[in-house]
């Protein structure tokens, strides 16, 4: 099967910018907490804090490094390397996001063109025998309208590897495609249920959906997931209401981020972008723009926050406002310029 090139590029944007998300809320350090939580009919249910939670001093560096740091001290650390996969890449893909690349480079490789019966109505076709770059198979089965574009079906991995990530379980999809321009995708979501993931020796398992439309420009992502992380206590995070917008430029792509992360002992943040980010498609990081972690209220009466500047491809900056007095500094504990 051949893969159609159309998309790919805004696929490879929105991996790379959602590494940059999960990076900068994966954790915000250890501590107790408690709520109601939040659950999908699928089986994981978040059971952990719901309250909005506070940046400190302690927390503030961890927030904003997230997944692109290897340090570890303790289990806030070690709970963001779990975050990281090892091997040859160099930005160290985020075990969620490489998941997302995989789904979405698998109905790259579906042939719309075969799963059809030339009526201009639905048709049905199975395909078995899809091997992994490294190890493990594939299958998938579609219905398709050729009339209409649109199509849905399943995706069935059996410890289907691909760039060192396995993934097993069960994936349904559905979407649209231009039938008057090669059937190119313009809109499709995925959900899956109990999906194992393992990368590096790490092994989570996840609950959720993702939804791609890459309609014009900016293309939009959206997530829904809940992420089990299958080490001692098994704690589930849930990241919420996540949009991610990608418009590409002659050499670049510019990118704007927002949704909700819950940690189970933290509690949640929200994520904004305060400046847009760039990312020029020679680099693997990016090489200006403001993310923002947004907490709960500081002693001085506004909004504490952890805040992550992209100052160019190879370096950035960690401030914090701990006290909510809208003032952001960089004498924190491990806060100031870094390298990656």
């Amino acid at each position: 099967m051949k893969k159609r090139k159309g998309r790919l590029k805004v696929f490879h944007s929105i991996c790379l910018v959602s590494i940059i998300v999960f990076g900068l809320v994966a954790i915000i350090g250890s501590g107790g907490g408690g709520g109601s939580g939040g659950g999908s009919s699928s089986g994981l249910t978040y059971t952990g804090s719901e309250t909005l939670a506070s940046i400190s001093d302690g927390n503030a560096q961890v927030l904003a490094t997230g997944a692109y740091t290897n340090g570890s001290t303790g289990y806030a650390m070690s709970t963001i390397a779990s975050l990281q996969t090892s091997g040859n890449e160099q930005t160290g893909y985020p075990l969620l996001l490489k998941v997302s690349n995989i789904l979405t480079d698998s109905l790259e490789q579906v042939d719309f063109r075969t799963a059809t019966d030339g009526s201009g109505s639905r048709a049905t076709e199975t395909v078995s025998g899809i091997v992994g770059d490294c190890g493990g198979t594939a299958a998938y089965s579609i219905e398709f309208n050729e009339g209409t574009g649109l199509f849905e079906g399943s995706f069935s991995f059996s410890n289907y590897c691909n760039q060192g990530t396995t993934i097993t379980g069960a994936v349904t999809f559905s979407g649209t495609v231009d039938v008057n321009n090669d059937n190119a995708l313009l809109s499709f979501s995925f959900s899956f249920v109990a999906l194992t993931v393992s990368s590096a020796g790490n092994s989570l398992t996840l609950d959720g959906t993702l939804s791609i439309n890459t309609v014009g420009s900016p293309s939009t992502l959206t997530l829904d997931v809940f992420v089990r992380y299958n080490t001692d206590g098994n704690p589930v995070y849930w990241v919420r209401d996540y949009t991610l917008i990608v418009t590409e430029g002659s050499g670049f792509v510019d990118l704007q981020i927002s949704g909700i992360f819950y940690n189970p002992v933290e509690g949640y943040v929200t994520v904004t972008t305060e400046t847009t980010i760039r990312v020029n498609d020679v680099d693997d990081y990016p090489s200006s723009g403001v993310l923002v972690a947004t907490g709960n209220l500081g002693s001085a009466g506004l909004s504490t926050k952890a805040k992550l500047t992209f100052l160019t491809s190879t370096t950035y900056r960690v401030e914090a406002d701990t006290d909510g007095d809208g003032v952001y500094e960089n004498d924190c504990d491990n806060c100031g310029d870094f390298l990656w």
